[in-house]
């Protein structure tokens, strides 16, 4: 054992203006049994040049040309493979973890040792002011994580999430040429062979910030979101996946209805998200009931 048994990786692009608060999130943290890998993906903000001088004894910084966030991370796979750190915790560089956020998904993970990964409930701020504006929910139940990410729902959530070590190797970590919706595709995966869970308890704060990647680039997003599924469905049919050109290839109207009513929902939660509008919640239910589904079942 490397004598910590976390290993929270932070990808880091282009954060300047949040990037030491990220840091001192992990710092204040109730648990201490962790080291903070900060992995610099090319930055060109002065994001490398604030986060050297935090370098230490808890701190590894290692740099990259901007690769994306899967590079990123099989990096730091392979880091924790290597110092024999059993756990693996996701932090996005523009995001906030609860004090006791380690605390508790390291308990949960040891009380169900067949589960690959946890996040939790989650609280959305505002990108400057860093007010509450919302909530993100989670089910806390196998099952039903299970069939949101089938049906191209959340599941858990990527920045909250601790994931063991020895399932992200089993599965062969993240894929790179998932530069988009990287989490999509990991996430079916690991259901394929693991269990997941979350935790009950608001443990991340979620900045909402107009200039992050899932936001500049909605459609690519969410074309490599759907390509995922189908690389999913093709597995469990034991076909050949496609790459990514010859599943563009291969779109019909249907996908093309699907990626705009998610651009749409995207659009609408967007400008409601820090006000409870009835109307918007209706009219999400019509278009999609897969999410009014969900909602209930994380309530059960």
């Amino acid at each position: 054992m490397h004598g910590q048994s976390i290993l929270v990786v932070m990808p880091l692009y282009n954060a300047a203006n949040y990037v030491v608060k990220a840091v001192d999130s992990i710092f204040f943290q109730t648990y201490s049994d962790y080291q903070l890998l900060i992995l610099d993906d090319g930055s060109s903000d002065g994001s490398s040049e604030i986060i050297s001088k935090h370098a230490g004894e808890k701190i590894t910084i290692l740099r990259q040309s901007n690769s994306g966030p899967s590079i990123a991370m099989n990096r730091a796979i392979q880091y924790a493979y290597e110092k024999r750190i059993p756990f693996i915790a996701r932090m996005d560089a523009d995001d906030l973890s609860m004090p006791m956020r380690l605390e508790i998904q390291h308990g949960l993970l040891l009380e169900n040792p067949g589960v690959a990964a946890c996040s939790s409930n989650c609280y959305y701020i505002d990108s400057e002011t860093e007010e509450i504006i919302g909530t993100s929910t989670t089910s806390q139940r196998s099952s039903f994580i299970k069939w949101e990410i089938q049906n191209g729902l959340r599941g858990l959530i990527q920045g909250a999430s601790l994931f063991r070590t020895s399932a992200l190797v089993e599965i062969g970590g993240y894929r790179p040429h998932f530069r988009y919706a990287e989490e999509t595709d990991l996430f079916l995966r690991l259901i394929e062979k693991f269990e997941l869970v979350n935790a009950k308890e608001y443990l991340y704060k979620i900045r909402i910030n107009k200039n992050s990647l899932s936001m500049s680039d909605v459609q690519k997003n969410l074309l490599y979101h759907f390509y995922a599924l189908e690389c999913s469905r093709k597995r469990k049919a034991d076909k050949p996946e496609d790459d990514f050109e010859t599943f563009l290839g291969k779109i019909d109207w249907k996908l093309s209805l699907r990626v705009w009513r998610e651009k749409f929902i995207l659009r609408l939660w967007r400008s409601n998200i820090a006000k409870i509008n009835y109307l918007s919640l209706l009219l999400v239910s019509l278009i999609d009931p897969r999410r009014t589904i969900a909602r209930i079942l994380r309530m059960i």
